[in-house]
């Protein structure tokens, strides 16, 4: 069986993964990203039985973005289970390549996160506080919030130093996608776009320790709207 796994709200993604493992603990997990893996790595995974547990789950990332890398998944022995995991939107033709009866759950994030992001890489303070606000009030989780403004600074920062090919295809993105994440990233010096990058990765460590999330967004929501250019 093959389940493709994606979207924008990782957390979701994420607890459903855990959910998996826990229904399947007697069961073998291997975790492959393909822009590291070698393919006698993928082609053992796929091929080989499961030596102590009834059955294996094989996680692949970056599936659509290394196609040189890719196996037969029709030909897969029935005690193993494939997930394919994307942290973005995937389009319409890679899934109809799938094989047949693939299982696609897309895990959709609320829109007014997406416009709060908008505005904070826009440098409208105002809105960007306006719409956290919201957020706030829909209780959504600020570790969802957290890990979603890392992707979106790292690609925003990856958009800042390579061309528009090798961003698109590291990144497997649509080519509005690839014009949007320029264009933010015009608005800042690199210098203090890794500033922000660092800072908002030194958070992490923050709040894991015990620090309240929801108090230290606020902070780096001004520092950011801060490092903007003017225009």
């Amino acid at each position: 069986m093959v389940t493709l796994l994606y979207g924008d709200n990782q957390v979701s993604l994420r607890e459903y993964l855990d959910k998996l493992k826990e229904d399947h603990n007697d069961w073998e997990f291997l975790d492959l990203d393909l822009i590291s893996a070698k393919e006698e790595d993928v082609n053992l995974a796929l091929n080989s039985k499961p030596l102590f547990a009834p059955g294996r789950i094989v996680i692949f990332e970056n599936w659509f973005s290394q196609k040189s890398k890719k196996a037969d998944l029709t030909k897969v022995d029935k005690n193993i289970s494939i997930i394919i995991l994307e942290k973005s939107r995937v389009g319409t033709k890679d899934i109809k390549n799938l094989p047949p009866g693939t299982k696609v759950i897309l895990f959709r994030e609320d829109p007014v996160v997406f416009n709060f992001l908008d505005s904070l890489f826009a440098n409208n303070k105002k809105m960007a506080f306006y719409l956290y606000s919201r957020i706030l009030a829909k209780r959504i989780e600020p570790e969802m919030l957290y890990y979603l403004l890392v992707s979106h600074m790292r690609r925003v920062l990856l958009a800042k130093e390579a061309n528009a090919a090798d961003f698109a295809q590291i990144e497997n993105l649509a080519p509005w996608q690839i014009t949007k994440y320029k264009s933010i990233a015009t608005r800042f010096d690199k210098e203090k776009l890794i500033h922000s990058y660092k800072r908002l990765l030194d958070l992490e460590q923050s709040f894991k320790t015990g620090s309240d999330l929801n108090q230290l967004l606020p902070l780096f929501i001004l520092e950011l709207t801060q490092n903007a250019n003017k225009v």
